[in-house]
């Protein structure tokens, strides 16, 4: 989820999980964000949430795999 107020910006939680992901993807995969309007609607759409602890700001993921039709 993007910052609130700042949304070309990335936080520390961005930073560190980006880089962990970058790593793994495929070819041709990206990361992008999401408003927090956006963000919320489309989580509740999920297949499954994964509650974490994450205490840091904005630290809300939304990963996809698979086939994507």
């Amino acid at each position: 989820m993007e910052i609130d107020g700042a949304p070309g910006d990335l936080g520390e939680v961005h930073e560190a999980t980006f880089a962990t992901l970058t790593v793994r993807m495929p070819q041709g995969a990206a990361l992008a964000s999401l408003a927090r309007p956006d963000f919320y609607p489309r989580a509740a759409r999920a297949f499954a949430v994964v509650g974490t602890g994450e205490a840091r700001p904005s630290g809300c993921f939304i990963l996809r795999k698979g086939v994507v039709f």
